[in-house]
């Protein structure tokens, strides 16, 4: 422990610490020596002898983990770590390596200071150009915040301006369709009531289209039942034309009924419904006439009342055969049912199977 202390105390008063490393300063792009390095032990540069000296360093000390005092204690002095005489001989032979490396560096990089100054004149205009392009994002920054407040800004606005006005356009018009279909309804309801029940059938259907376009929105199914209410409106509507026309035939309107059903597609149902008409009309008229001949104050009642069978069965004997015919025929040319209606409405012949009984 002694002689490690002393070396390092050694270390700090040695001849080399007077005349310093050598260190290096730039001035005017050209690099000289911080001070004259002394070396006491060479005279001349001796580039051999420099490296004859500097292969003699033992490989260890050249790591940057070592620890040279313990290495030089533990391995190179050994059992001599006492011994002052060769304690101060290894000193000096340390001190001499030491300055042999150091002018040995100097002596590289003076050999390398043309390559040093070109790489740190390169450095220099590598620091100057990142100069300017920095003052040029810079301004760059600039002139974009003041495009941005200038330009985008206002054309983002007015983008965004003509989005809301489609999107208020496209509600627009939503709305003036679906207050359409509403006119539609009542458009319909109007036609229904005037008989012309070929433009409110066209109209119901073009309406119910519409409507399967705007299923989203709650107040078209208030819409929707309003047409299935006009739909089965139109039906009874039709029923009651027909029923009419058995007493007041008229062959215009009968042939716009005709229309009516067949873009409805039930022409069938049509003759049907007509069949049973007539066969009411019939029936209602020929129990009227025969409860005219019907003793008794309730004659009327019975007509409305009583079966036709039980109405023939009540009419006097005398009655039968002397007015019968004439009445009868009488009631039949009162019935729309004639031989010209006959003819105009050419009606089907049916199986007897298929007539309606009322």
């Amino acid at each position: 422990m002694f002689a490690f202390k002393w070396l390092q105390k050694n270390k700090q008063n040695n001849s080399l610490s007077e005349c310093g490393d050598p260190e290096l300063r730039i001035e005017n792009g050209n690099s000289q020596p911080n001070n004259q390095v002394k070396l006491p032990y060479f005279e001349s540069c001796d580039l051999g002898l420099l490296k004859e000296i500097i292969n003699e360093i033992d490989p260890k000390y050249f790591s940057s983990n070592i620890d040279c005092g313990r290495f030089e204690i533990h391995n190179i002095l050994g059992q001599d770590y006492r011994d002052g005489k060769v304690i101060g001989d290894r000193v000096k032979v340390l001190e001499k390596q030491s300055v042999a490396v150091c002018r040995h560096l100097s002596h590289l990089i003076l050999e390398r200071q043309p390559h040093y100054q070109r790489e740190f004149n390169n450095v220099m205009l590598l620091r100057e150009m990142n100069g300017d392009a920095y003052e040029q994002c810079i301004g760059a920054r600039k002139s974009l915040d003041n495009l941005l407040k200038s330009i985008v800004e206002p054309h983002a606005l007015v983008i965004r301006n003509h989005k809301r006005r489609l999107r208020l356009k496209l509600v627009l018009e939503v709305l003036k369709r679906i207050r359409t279909l509403q006119n539609n309804v009542t458009t319909l309801y109007k036609l229904i009531k005037e008989n012309r029940f070929c433009e409110a059938i066209s109209l119901h259907r073009q309406s119910c289209q519409v409507t399967e376009d705007f299923k989203p929105y709650g107040c078209v199914e208030s819409l929707q039942h309003c047409l299935r209410s006009a739909n089965l409106k139109i039906d009874d509507a039709l029923d009651a034309v027909l029923a009419r026309s058995c007493e007041n035939f008229d062959p215009v309107q009968y042939s716009m009924i005709q229309k009516a059903f067949a873009r409805l597609g039930s022409t069938m149902t049509t003759v049907a419904q007509l069949q049973l008409h007539y066969t009411k009309t019939i029936h209602t008229c020929a129990a009227s006439a025969v409860a005219n001949f019907v003793e008794g104050s309730s004659a009327t009642e019975s007509g409305n009342s009583v079966e036709f069978e039980h109405l023939c069965e009540a009419i006097s004997v005398v009655c039968r055969h002397r007015r019968c015919d004439g009445e009868f025929a009488n009631v039949y040319s009162a019935l729309p049912c004639s031989n010209a209606v006959v003819e105009r409405v050419k009606l089907p012949r049916f199986p007897k199977r298929q007539i309606v009984h009322c």
